[in-house]
């Protein structure tokens, strides 16, 4: 099957001639499918797969139309994103929404223009393949000296890859923000907006990759290509036979591989000394405190005579303190240290015997308290 949308421009295939903007086959809507982003260039002078209608005919800029097929996606809300709009309501208890069209068109425009500094002065607005012919125009008011061109040239180069289209034609199932809230064809309720987030997101990718780049020209390439343009380029210029405008960009673009300076952690992580000193500080000072709160509240406690006897009763209603009344109770031992943290017996051995239930006689255990000062050793 054929949709025929409502939207002008036209696709035009290489050797054939049709008439229709984007051809949709609708057993797609009830296969199980998800979300597809189709996309096409246009741009001056080079081959033409989409001829734009007049009013998106945008002189000196790259275009690309998008074509967002959703396919079997149910909206567990309603929504009125004009690119992503599903208001048609589907289920009789559980409530979903299908979308509105089955395709929907969009269609953005990118420029690119270099801005000397020094001077203010940009160039003109144009195409990604164009940028740079635009800089060395006899017209052109940039007015770039060799470094300036040469830093100029290398983000021409490493900006032909990274446009709307390359950021969508490499991934088209899995080029839309709005996957990431989804259970399996279920889209969790979106924004109005949408189209603006995935616009951004498009947008930031190219951004990012260009920043990756840039930075691999000093760095060296995560992967390296045999025969790559920024590795190679002005190799092939005879210095002997080079003219001194040619020997003086090569030296331009050696002379950048040592004088980029780029914030990049390559797995490091910066930290503050004083706020790691601080910390520090503090934590020492804490285990030093809780070791001697105890002590020094009890003394205090002594010196002021407040609050003793209530200390030594909850001192007494400790865990050893109960097991020791347990083993007094039984006439196990002599004990002493009734305040202390750890009681202790008034003998350094003591000897307890408790019938076993078995038939095998008594069992024994022994219990040795720590010797303290002041003990009979002879006892």
């Amino acid at each position: 099957m054929r949709q025929i949308t409502d939207f002008a421009p036209t696709l035009l295939q290489p050797g054939s001639n049709t008439s229709y903007t984007y051809e949709y086959a609708n057993i797609r809507r009830n296969a199980n499918i998800s979300y597809y982003l189709d996309i096409w260039e246009h741009r001056t002078n080079a081959n033409l797969y989409w001829l734009p209608i007049e009013a998106l005919n945008i002189s000196s800029s790259d275009k690309f139309i998008m074509f967002l097929e959703q396919n079997s996606v149910s909206h567990w809300k309603p929504n009125k994103d004009p690119i992503f709009a599903a208001t048609q309501a589907v289920g009789d208890t559980t409530v979903t929404y299908r979308a509105d069209r089955m395709v929907s068109p969009m269609v953005c425009t990118q420029q690119h223009r270099f801005c000397n500094p020094n001077n203010a002065q940009c160039s003109a607005w144009t195409g990604r393949f164009e940028a740079l012919k635009a800089v060395v125009s006899v017209d052109s008011p940039i007015n770039l000296n060799i470094n300036q061109l040469a830093t100029a040239s290398r983000i021409f180069l490493a900006s032909l890859g990274n446009s709307l289209y390359e950021a969508i034609n490499s991934r088209p199932s899995m080029a839309l923000r709005a996957q990431t809230k989804m259970d399996w064809l279920f889209q969790i309720g979106l924004p109005d907006n949408q189209w603006e987030i995935e616009v951004l997101n498009w947008v930031q990718q190219g951004m990012a990759s260009l920043q990756t780049a840039i930075q691999e020209y000093a760095a060296g390439p995560t992967l390296d290509v045999k025969g790559g343009v920024m590795q190679v380029y002005g190799s092939e210029t005879d210095p002997a036979t080079s003219t001194p405008e040619q020997r003086a960009v090569n030296l331009a673009y050696a002379h950048m591989c040592g004088t980029q300076i780029v914030h990049d952690a390559q797995g490091t992580l910066n930290f503050s000394l004083l706020g790691v000193s601080v910390v520090f500080v503090l934590g020492i000072f804490i285990i030093i405190f809780s070791f001697i709160v105890e002590p020094l509240t009890a003394w205090v406690q002594r010196m002021l005579g407040k609050g003793v006897q209530r200390a030594n009763a909850w001192q007494r209603d400790d865990g050893l303190h109960t097991l020791r009344l347990l083993f007094e109770t039984h006439q196990r031992g002599s004990w002493k240290g009734e305040s202390d943290v750890v009681p202790v017996t008034v003998h350094p051995n003591e000897v307890f015997f408790y019938p076993e239930a078995a038939a095998h006689g008594p069992a024994r255990e022994v219990y040795q308290a720590v010797p303290m000062k002041g003990d009979d050793k002879s006892a």
